[in-house]
């Protein structure tokens, strides 16, 4: 089992050195609108790839059968028409992973 870092594995790190202005030689800086834009953007795409793997996952179980079933054009299909589903769905409302 993985364990999980806390405080007391970096020594000399308190709570209050990371109200600081500098921790070990790193600098904070104030939060901009370009940095709120540029981390929205990143959310959206991070839940646009696990909305698509998700559906690739829901995909695999299902039993192909049927005239028009099977063959690479329909796989190269479903998987485009998943990636595009799942990067519209991010945009709109999503499923909660990057917030709003």
């Amino acid at each position: 089992m993985t364990k999980l870092a806390s405080l007391s594995d970096y020594p000399g790190v308190t709570g209050d050195a990371l109200r600081k202005e500098s921790v070990g030689g790193v600098h904070r800086r104030e939060w901009t609108e370009s940095d709120e834009k540029k981390l929205e953007a990143a959310c959206a795409e991070f839940e646009s790839l696990f909305i698509n793997l998700v559906m690739k996952q829901m995909r695999k179980p299902v039993a192909k059968s049927g005239r028009l079933m099977g063959g690479k054009g329909e796989e190269i299909f479903t998987e485009m028409m998943d990636e595009d589903l799942s990067k519209q769905m991010s945009l709109r409302e999503g499923i909660g992973l990057r917030g709003h």
